[in-house]
């Protein structure tokens, strides 16, 4: 299956891209200093990479990216010195993180 094949939505970081195909899964690539390309690794990446499914919303900032799943929950990873992901500390994360439940 090729990434270019049935594409929803697609945005971008300062230097990381994503895109939702049909399916909702979630495909991300780019510079991964921070992990937000949210792989589970701090490597660069020159090829979209699965990350989710069941996404039905995606944001990215600078160096960090935010998705909601279909059952309404909020998922961030990446840079986070600042407390952007909104997980009540200062650590970056290169997996996506549950930060909440959303109201229904």
């Amino acid at each position: 299956m090729t990434i270019t094949t049935g594409i929803l939505q697609v945005g971008a970081g300062a230097f990381h891209t994503w895109a939702v195909k049909k399916d909702n899964s979630l495909w991300c690539w780019g510079w991964n200093k921070y992990g937000q390309v949210g792989d589970g690794t701090y490597e660069d990446k020159t090829y979209p990479v699965e990350i989710m499914k069941g996404i039905i919303d995606v944001s990215a900032g600078g160096s960090h990216t935010c998705a909601i799943k279909q059952y309404g929950s909020l998922w961030c990873w990446g840079a986070n010195e600042e407390g952007q992901l909104g997980d009540r500390t200062k650590l970056n994360r290169y997996l996506p993180y549950s930060i909440m439940k959303l109201k229904q």
